[in-house]
């Protein structure tokens, strides 16, 4: 079942940590859960400084495995490469 991104309001997956679209974690924390006291306006105002100056954190594990799928892939190419090479020499002898 998915779940719905509080941050860009886009379906997630229900056992995701992060939001595929905009990176926010969906692990719930400390004050999503109603017993932290309300905020005040200087404590949202601060906030919005904070959140303005520190950039959110993505995720990397989407480009890793795409950089060791395209190493894998050159890698495969190069092999295809050499026993063909390989193949076309032993007929011409």
């Amino acid at each position: 079942m998915a779940t719905i991104c509080p941050n860009c309001l886009r379906p997630v997956r229900a056992e995701a940590k992060f939001c595929g679209f905009c990176g926010n974690s969906l692990i719930p924390t400390a004050h999503d859960d109603g017993t932290a006291a309300p905020t005040t306006a200087v404590d949202s105002a601060s906030a919005e400084e904070q959140s303005t100056t520190q950039p959110q954190t993505k995720p990397s594990g989407g480009k890793t495995r795409r950089t060791v799928l395209m190493v894998i892939i050159v890698l495969l190419c190069l092999v295809l490469l050499i026993a063909f090479t390989v193949n076309y020499l032993q007929l011409a002898r």
